[in-house]
């Protein structure tokens, strides 16, 4: 069975529509990260349901990042942006509900190795 646990929430600084980086550590996997994640709409809004957004694979200390080539683990830290989202309610997925933490600021060894380019 899969397990996440959320690291950390962080709000992207430089981004000019909300956005946040959302650390994770998956636990239990057997193949590649499935990243069907999004978060449930109370209302209607006037932007699609989102999803994560370049989505990346990390080293254990999550201080660098490791190519999508190398074969995965049954551990991985991973780390996505998130646009538009509601601190106050879970994301959703194949792997169950993920709650979110308190947000806090961008550790600087993610601000080194995890840039923020924005959506096309």
């Amino acid at each position: 069975m899969v397990q996440i646990t959320t690291l950390g929430l962080h709000r992207v600084p430089d981004s000019d529509e909300p956005c946040w980086l959302i650390e994770i550590l998956v636990r239990g996997l057997t193949g590649p990260f499935d990243d069907d994640i999004t978060q449930e709409l109370t209302e209607p809004q006037e932007w699609t349901k989102q999803g994560p957004y370049h989505l990346m694979r990390l080293n254990a200390d999550g201080t660098d990042w490791i190519p999508w080539n190398v074969p995965w683990t049954a551990s991985e830290r991973l780390c996505f942006f998130f646009h538009f989202l509601d601190v106050n309610r879970p994301l959703t997925g194949c792997y169950g509900s993920i709650m979110l933490p308190k947000e806090t600021a961008m550790p600087e060894r993610l601000a080194r190795v995890i840039p923020y380019l924005p959506p096309d």
